[in-house]
């Protein structure tokens, strides 16, 4: 519960030494102490407080969590270290990669989250027929990349 400040009477207002200096002075008045502040200026005896747990501690007494085992597939393509295949691009990715670098060129000097802001609002004003090359390329490389990924399969 917070006290409440009793009412002290100002004290006598004490003049402040002249410095000779650029900022100006500043004036301090002496406060009276009161019973109250003066019990709070004597030392409080220290309390113990329960030691913290570590987080070593903490790790040590955490359960371990058992991993799912890997796949066959999975362990197989690890084993073969060579890198996993990317997805093919979509309609959007194939129209950012075309327009990038003009718009670019357009607004220099511009981050590149805006950047791309400015390619996202060209591509949605595109209308469906300008929209149809890009989702036809899009679809094409599905189907090679599934076709692709069937083979290695087989």
């Amino acid at each position: 519960m917070p006290r409440k400040a009793k009412a002290v009477e100002p004290a006598e207002i004490v003049a402040p030494e002249t410095v000779e200096s650029d900022t100006p002075a500043k004036t301090k008045t002496p406060k009276a102490k009161t019973p109250k502040a003066a019990k709070a200026d004597a030392p409080v005896p220290a309390i113990a407080k329960p030691a913290k747990a570590t987080k070593a501690a903490a790790l040590a007494a955490a359960p371990v969590k058992k991993r799912k085992p890997k796949s066959a597939a999975v362990a197989a393509e690890e084993a073969s270290g060579e890198p996993r295949e990317k997805r093919p691009p979509n309609a959007y990715f194939l129209f950012k990669n075309e327009v990038q670098d003009a718009v670019k060129a357009e607004n220099p000097g511009v981050k590149t989250t805006e950047l791309q802001k400015l390619i996202g609002e060209r591509y949605r004003a595109l209308s469906d027929h300008e929209k149809g090359s890009f989702l036809k390329r899009a679809a094409e490389l599905s189907a090679a990349h599934k076709a692709k990924q069937a083979a290695a399969k087989a």
